[in-house]
């Protein structure tokens, strides 16, 4: 693939009146109170995932109760241990949040992957419900960003090469003493070479794809190389510590959360107009970013350097920027039995009750199979993970 995809440290408050230029998770718990139960009845969260590329995206989750949401997104990285772990302990975790706050959540997540050889960026946020208050703790390069009256009065931010060759960002030093993010990966030896890559840069209108040739990943002694300076696993590699951000009020009108992996925010803009839109779930969000990922939709580049990955679909005649030259690929796979392993198949025909007709790779046959029964997934190497949860309040 010709292109790459890949603030401060430390409680922070935030006004959001001033704009910033910068499967469903089943633990529901509700109690009975009938002043509390009116209030949470205007709060909904819906959660998605398309697993495209690795499988390495932590599957969304969330816990409510009358007085709190918590919320959990994560894009593991490097193999999918830490990803897994992540989601098996997301209900652990989450109840932590909600227990001890995103701090103690975020520290359970970091000891969970500590022997993990693989990584994940992690954000993890907690809804005071009464208070209208937000936290919002993050490591590496997963996104969060709320919305009001159509426009984006939070983005989280990225531990990404942009932002701290920018200056961005700010935490603890050796000393006790407060210095830069960039300041930091200097005292813990991480290396920030100068060598670019075309990293994608998504535009707010939706349909333009930039390309900025930038520095992109951090180097280790090790030979490690990762897009973001903080995250979990990794074992003893060091890292910059997490961000925490404290909307101490959110302005009494109705607004929306998005929380999401990169596999959105690499073709998404933070302020694309879905985002924006206080109507958008889950579910939008992970199908247009796949719409995006997998088909010609960006308009042709003028960037004299990238001209050359403009095409035309034959199927519309329309001149396009492809961001992706490979192919979908789609297999399916069934049980041989209830209860017993998924094998691929070679066929199958859909009967009207909703069961299929199978023939698996060895010629077997399976007539009448469930539809839970049955397994389809997409994989496209030049795509990404998609993960997204949205909490809207009324």
């Amino acid at each position: 693939m010709f292109l790459t995809h890949a603030a401060k440290c430390g409680e922070m408050k935030e006004n959001p009146t001033k704009k910033q230029k910068t499967l469903k998770n089943p633990e529901v718990v509700c109690s009975a109170s009938a002043s509390a139960s009116s209030l949470t009845n205007t709060i909904s969260v819906t959660t998605g995932i398309c697993q495209l590329c690795k499988g390495e995206d932590v599957v969304p989750a969330f816990q409510k109760t009358d007085t709190h949401v918590a919320m959990l997104v994560g894009d593991g990285h490097g193999g999918s241990a830490a990803a897994e772990t992540l989601t098996q302990n997301s209900g652990q975790i989450l109840t932590t949040v909600l227990e001890s706050g995103v701090d103690a959540g975020m520290q359970m997540c970091v000891r969970l992957c500590q022997f993990t050889h693989t990584g994940a960026m992690v954000i993890l946020s907690l809804y005071s419900i009464f208070e209208r208050k937000l936290e919002v703790i993050s490591m590496g390069d997963a996104s969060c960003t709320v919305y009001q009256g159509g426009e984006m009065i939070h983005e989280q931010p990225h531990h990404s090469r942009k932002n701290v060759d920018a200056g961005m960002g700010t935490c603890e030093a050796i000393s006790g003493e407060q210095m830069t993010w960039k300041e930091k990966a200097s005292e813990l030896g991480i290396r920030m070479p100068s060598k670019k890559c075309g990293c994608m840069d998504p535009q707010p209108d939706g349909h333009t794809m930039s390309v900025d040739p930038r520095p992109e990943y951090f180097y280790w002694s090790s030979g490690v190389q990762i897009a973001g300076c903080s995250f979990v696993g990794h074992t003893d590699i060091a890292r910059i510590a997490a961000c925490k951000i404290v909307i101490s009020r959110i302005p009494d009108r109705p607004f929306h959360v998005v929380i999401t992996s990169d596999g959105v925010s690499d073709v998404v803009h933070p302020e694309d107009g879905l985002l924006k839109d206080h109507a958008v779930n889950a579910a939008d969000i992970v199908a247009e970013a796949k719409k995006r990922w997998l088909t010609p939709f960006f308009n042709p580049t003028e960037q004299e350097d990238y001209n050359e990955h403009n095409n035309i679909d034959l199927k519309t005649g329309r001149s396009y920027f492809d961001i992706n030259p490979f192919e979908t690929m789609k297999s399916t796979s069934a049980r041989w039995k209830t209860g017993a392993a998924f094998y691929p198949c070679k066929s199958y025909t859909k009967n009207e009750d909703g069961t299929y007709n199978v023939t698996f790779n060895d010629r077997d046959t399976r007539t009448s199979v469930p539809g839970e029964q049955m397994k389809f997934v997409e994989y496209n190497k030049g795509a990404d993970d998609i993960s997204a949860l949205v909490m809207t309040v009324e």
